[in-house]
């Protein structure tokens, strides 16, 4: 039975008052909401704040007490795990992200009034989990190492886990993910003389597409196992070992000079604390002249310093170890160490709105195939409440994603 690595709080200690005293809290968040109206349905009746004019209307079902408690004592955490829990539902989950996204900062803010003393032992087991080389294969292995059966239910055919790139209104998710890899080699302006390094395997589409359209060789790796197995499985099927090598090593270990290199949303689980010793191994592995392009989920400049004091669910229970970097944090670290220059980015986020609605489609209609996989109720709506957040927070420009493409200097 796969189940949550970060297991719920397993005793909540009932407190009187507390019930009462949550609904005061979210009154006062949305006294002077314009934009939205929430209705809570609870054990006492109905409860309706913010706008009753707006035409963002939504009802969140409360089935227990506990939800209050857990937003109390966890703010958004909280909020997330009681979700996760089966204590609160909404029917637009996503309606409903999109709508309380913009008032994030207020909503945080009044939150931690109330929950720092419950969040110490959430930012204690963060702080423990940083990409460290000792702590990397562990934390990619809570993610990555779900079961490929898993991620095969709800990713296109080729089990490309990470944005496509849709330019055309009927595009396939297959088509899209393909589009993106196409992107990808062209501004690398690969030929069959080039050695890519591929830092990020995922589960060998990248390589194995470079290898086939462009003849060139791919050195590929990654720390996760089931996808390195996956991979050099594909590469044998597709008779590629000729041109394709997947290694398992962490990138810091990496030997060689390579021409080119690529990297497809593997910087999110760098960390901010690696990030210099990141920039610094690539410049380092790639030969004078050399072009890297990373694909990157991107935090807003303005929000990063606040993401990085704080730990959400997806760090939490999701992504261990994990971290958005910044455009500005990125620029940064290259300019003051005179690493790379930035010379293209290529702006994805409205394709990632539509990939995500393809993942969420398909979890949603592959629901009963996952039970019977062994995946409980509880991991389920853990998955359903996070790609539904990523989906409102591309959708809300709260997050991006874009190719960036780098000169070594």
């Amino acid at each position: 039975m796969a189940t949550l690595e970060a297991p719920l709080p397993k005793k909540i200690i009932r407190i009187p008052g507390i019930v009462s005293a949550a609904r005061k809290l979210l009154r006062k968040t949305f006294a002077k909401q314009e934009d939205v109206g929430i209705t809570f349905n609870d054990c006492d009746g109905t409860h309706f704040m913010g706008a009753q004019q707006s035409t963002q209307q939504f009802t969140i079902n409360i089935k227990s007490k506990l939800f209050y408690q857990r937003l109390l004592r966890r703010g958004d955490l909280g909020v997330a795990e009681s979700y996760i829990a089966g204590e609160w539902n909404c029917s637009d989950l996503s309606g409903l992200f999109k709508a309380l996204l913009g008032q994030t900062q207020s909503l945080k803010r009044l939150l931690r009034k109330y929950s720092w003393l419950g969040n110490l032992r959430p930012r204690f087991l963060h702080s423990r989990r940083h990409n460290s080389l000792a702590n990397s294969r562990s934390n990619i292995s809570k993610h990555y190492d779900l079961g490929n059966d898993f991620y095969k239910l709800f990713l296109d055919e080729t089990l490309c886990y990470s944005s496509g790139l849709f330019n055309r209104e009927d595009m396939t998710m297959r088509q899209a993910s393909l589009e993106k890899m196409r992107a990808a080699c062209d501004s690398l302006k690969l030929t069959a003389d080039d050695h890519l390094l591929e830092i990020g395997t995922g589960w060998g589409a990248l390589a194995i597409y470079a290898a086939e359209k462009y003849g060139c060789r791919v050195t590929t790796t990654t720390i996760s196992k089931e996808q390195f197995d996956y991979a050099r499985q594909r590469v044998r099927e597709n008779r590629l070992e000729h041109l394709v090598e997947v290694l398992d090593q962490d990138y810091r270990e990496l030997p060689g000079s390579y021409d080119k290199l690529v990297s497809i949303e593997m910087i999110e689980a760098v960390g901010d604390e690696y990030m210099n010793v990141f920039f610094r191994k690539c410049q380092s592995l790639l030969k004078p002249g050399g072009i890297m392009l990373l694909q990157s989920i991107l935090m807003n400049d303005h929000d990063y310093q606040d993401y990085l004091e704080s730990v959400d669910f997806i760090r939490f229970y999701v992504f261990p170890g994990g971290c958005l970097p910044s455009m500005k944090r990125i620029d940064v670290i290259n300019n003051e160490e005179n690493l790379f220059d930035r010379v293209h980015s290529l702006d994805m986020t409205a394709s990632y709105v539509q990939t995500l609605g393809f993942w969420i489609d398909s979890f949603k209609a592959k629901a009963n195939e996952y039970e019977h996989l062994g995946y409980d109720a509880s991991f389920r709506r853990l998955w359903e409440y996070y790609l539904e957040y990523c989906n409102a927070g591309f959708s809300s420009k709260h997050i991006s994603v874009s190719q960036l493409l780098f000169e070594r200097r």
